[in-house]
């Protein structure tokens, strides 16, 4: 049998031998295991980092700039494909 990695959040790698049922059940269904934050619909693929993640912290942080977000985040610091979804949730 195989090894199975998933990230838990934005900087949690995880690496099991096999999944329990709730986090088969996470990965099947898209939503976050139990006890884990939603983190939203993913946007920075490179960096794991969900729109709810990048709107709390623009919220928060009163950020107004991808770049802001970037420093904030990382998301949009790498290949930047999802620069232009990160300025729409400015």
């Amino acid at each position: 049998m195989g090894v199975v990695l998933y990230f838990l959040n934005s900087e949690t790698l995880v690496i099991k031998d096999s999944l329990d049922k709730d986090e088969r059940s996470a990965l099947l269904t898209g939503l976050p295991p139990l006890g884990a934050p939603d983190v939203g619909q993913i946007v920075c693929s490179c960096f794991n980092v969900g729109a709810k993640t990048i709107l709390t912290a623009i919220k928060e942080k009163g950020l107004t700039t991808h770049q802001q977000v970037g420093q904030c985040l990382k998301a949009g610091t790498n290949c930047g494909s999802c620069v232009p979804e990160i300025k729409a949730l400015l």
